[in-house]
């Protein structure tokens, strides 16, 4: 993973730490809604927090909807933020 990237994630997680809720990092690679799902158990996740890239129609039906997967088989709630359209 590049290194800017997880820079931006810790100083995030300092930022939620410091207002009072608990940022786990997780890290891995593979399929993604598989990978959230498997890590949420574990740690005791309350919320999963996730983009969305909004996509429709057939371009959902063939690249899949990882918020859809994660929400549907993950015990805890999931916030899904939408990317604005442009």
């Amino acid at each position: 993973m590049n290194r800017h990237v997880l820079t931006m994630l810790e100083r995030l997680g300092n930022q939620f730490a410091r207002q009072g809720p608990t940022v786990d990092h997780v890290f891995a690679q593979g399929d993604p809604a598989e990978r959230i799902i498997r890590a949420a158990d574990p740690h005791r996740t309350d919320l999963i927090a996730m983009g969305s890239k909004g996509l429709t129609g057939l371009e959902r039906y063939l690249l899949g909807n990882v918020s859809r997967k994660v929400a549907r088989h993950t015990s805890c709630s999931v916030l899904v933020v939408r990317s604005r359209r442009r």
